[in-house]
């Protein structure tokens, strides 16, 4: 059984009508701030233009509607050292996903991209910093109409060469600050019969100390020479500069890395001699583009278009037609395009974002395209709640040569782009559809939803080469019993952590007979062997046991684990077990973050002598194993479980217990 999921994404990427979320400004009771909507807006320090206050932590979580683009722009920095202003691509920050971090000062403006529909912007000051803060403005671009310019020219070497029209040049890090003591040259060149021109869009530098550039030094020469020229630092723009020749060098060098500055962009660009006679205000020297970049350097503007209005209609009207269907499946994407009502584009060129990523087949009216998690350009972002993670993607396909008088549809000048996301829960609800020994399907009890295959297996060693696979499976009282649990996906970035186990003797799992087994990732049993590795999978194991003396008891499993993704290094994954090992709680097990449960048997004990265990109720019971699961999930999931059944035998040799999984 698979389900499919109708997405309301439409060629022409429409913007949906969304207000504000409301005041923007950081303070208390108003410490994270979220935007949602299509209008701009402004961001900025509190209280600013004057300084602002200490110890101030403030977070602004900018979401776009599916398909379009986040651009902000800084244009004012002014912080005290050791404060900072971060921005994220996406709604979660971790160090993978780091737009840049900007401390101290800078001049111009510095403009950036998102990649996805989300941006996390984050203030920081400490005990002692207060300066006249940062300013910064915010809208929303429809990602049909940003084009690539290529990239920005962040080379560092004893002698970088670059050619063309026009072209940017930036420090290493770029859009990032700088981190390194570096020595970098560049030779900047534009066709012959030009003049080299060249103006600083964002500085921001270490200052002169005793009047001179000594820590942190930009240099640039117009006249011919790679040696001479002057020298710049500080957070003020250099002046435009014009040289006679059509080439010119650039020279950065910095000494210490111990504060955070925002760096330098340089634009330089080819013009006729005698243009720009007044290099201060030459508005041929500014690029009309009103260019942005993303973390990964790469040059981005928004493509200028001519709005027409339709002609007015009578017709009554229709209900929006659903272009594609999207399957969210545990491991790929697929994706269905109906082609028939988009004549004008060549649909045998359709790609991902990844041109390498074409369609897996077409024919007359479809076509079928799909792709892994972290393939074909395919990017990810956390939803603000951490419930989901939302993979991204889309599918370009050029548009036909037009004949004379021909028009289209499509408001791209070149290619149609079909945006479209799988979600995928951290948290589901599940029940059992069908059962075999060691192995169950499960599917998700919200519409539309699944989740990845997981598995937790019992194996017959410690070496983990053989699980069982026939059950009733027989093990005596105090035998080691070996378990591994894994997530099974193409997302090659996936880690697990097995947070939580019970033991119970009853179905429930807020049993007040329990035995904590693991807690919060820590080990509780004294027995317990769980070394935690970042790692998809997972594997413990502990001394088999039992409750009670009393005759057909039963011991039920419950386990919770959590996915996490390797590169989010505050994950709880990453943190494994926060506290010291078997440290004892005495009040119970913490309920939390339960997500759903998994129901195999039933499974009975049979034969028990007397013991000394705690009493329970005459009936029988069902053996449950909980798998409590808060991870990713579309669709389909597959548990394999293997569930410890204990039998005791009343004799004198070792009490005997038995793994009884009957399929009803």
């Amino acid at each position: 059984m698979v389900a499919s999921v109708w997405l309301p994404i439409f060629g022409l990427l429409i913007l949906a009508s969304f207000s504000s979320a409301g005041p923007l400004d950081c303070g208390e009771g108003n410490w994270e701030v979220e935007i949602t909507g299509t209008k701009p807006g402004e961001i900025y320090s509190p209280n600013f233009p004057t300084a602002y206050p200490a110890n101030r932590d403030c977070t602004w979580k900018i979401k776009a509607p599916l398909g379009n683009l986040i651009r902000v722009t800084i244009t004012n920095l002014n912080l005290a050292n050791g404060d900072t202003l971060t921005f994220s691509d996406g709604e979660t920050a971790f160090p993978g996903n780091r737009i840049g971090q900007y401390s101290n000062c800078m001049d111009g403006k510095l403009p950036l991209f998102s990649t996805g529909s989300n941006m996390l912007v984050h203030f920081k000051s400490n005990a002692a910093g207060e300066d006249k803060g940062f300013k910064l403005t915010f809208k929303i671009v429809k990602k049909s109409k940003v084009e690539s310019a290529g990239k920005v020219e962040r080379t560092c070497s004893p002698l970088s060469r670059v050619s063309g029209d026009s072209g940017y040049i930036a420090h290493q890090e770029f859009p990032d600050s700088l981190s390194k003591q570096v020595q970098c040259s560049w030779e900047a060149s534009v066709p012959s019969g030009k003049r080299i021109f060249s103006s600083f869009k964002m500085f921001g530098i270490g200052d002169k100390k005793d009047g001179y550039c000594s820590d942190y030094v930009l240099r640039h020469n117009f006249q011919g020479s790679a040696t001479a020229g002057r020298y710049f630092c500080g957070c003020k723009l250099p002046n435009n500069i014009a040289s006679t020749t059509n080439v010119g060098f650039y020279k950065f060098a910095t000494y210490k890395n111990d504060q955070i500055y925002p760096g330098f962009l340089a634009y330089y660009k080819g013009l006729d001699p005698g243009t720009c006679v007044d290099q201060k205000s030459c508005s041929q020297l500014e690029d009309d583009r009103n260019v942005g970049f993303d973390r990964n350097g790469n040059i981005l503007f928004e493509r200028k278009t001519v709005t027409t209005t339709p002609p007015p209609t009578t017709a009554p009207k229709k209900a929006p037609v659903k272009p594609f269907q999207v399957n969210c499946k545990k491991d790929e994407i697929e994706i269905v395009l109906n082609i028939t009502k988009y004549p004008e584009l060549q649909h045998q060129s359709a790609t991902l974002s990844d041109s390498s990523c074409k369609a897996s087949h077409t024919n007359a009216t479809h076509v079928f395209i799909r792709t892994a998690l972290d393939e074909c350009g395919t990017t990810h972002n956390y939803s603000s709640d951490g419930r989901y993670i939302i993979y991204h993607n889309e599918i370009l396909i050029q548009k036909k040569a037009l004949s004379k008088g021909e028009s289209s549809v499509i408001t791209r000048d070149h290619e149609a782009a079909f945006v479209f996301e799988c979600k995928y829960h951290r948290s589901v609800v599940m029940s059992v559809v069908h059962f075999t020994p060691a192995r169950a399907k499960v599917y998700t009890r919200t519409e539309n939803f699944g989740n990845f295959t997981y598995e937790m297996e019992m194996f017959k060693s410690e070496k983990y080469d053989e699980a069982h696979d026939k059950y009733p499976v027989t093990v005596l009282a105090n035998q080691r019993v070996y378990f591994q649990t894994k997530v099974v996906a193409n997302d090659t970035d996936l880690v697990l952590l097995v947070e939580n186990c019970k033991v119970t003797p009853s179905k429930d799992i807020n049993d007040k007979e329990f035995y904590v087994i693991i807690e919060k990732g820590c080990e509780r049993d004294e027995t317990l062997k769980y070394n935690h590795k970042l790692s998809p999978f997972q594997r413990f194991s502990f001394n088999a046991f039992y409750f009670e003396a009393d005759r057909e008891a039963t011991i039920h499993l419950h386990c919770k684990v959590r996915v996490c993704r390797r590169a989010d290094k505050k994950s709880r994954c990453v943190e494994g077990c926060p506290y010291s090992k078997r440290r004892r709680r005495s009040e119970g097990v913490e309920s939390e973050d339960i997500s759903g449960t998994l129901m195999v048997g039933p499974l009975e004990i049979r034969d028990r002598g007397a013991s000394s265990g705690r009493p329970s109720s005459p009936e029988s019971r069902t053996m449950i194993v909980e798998v409590l699961i808060g991870v990713l999930g579309f669709i389909v999931m597959l548990l394999v479980v293997a569930v410890i059944f204990v039998v005791v035998k009343h004799q004198r040799r070792p009490k005997k217990l038995s793994l009884i999984v009957d399929d009803n």
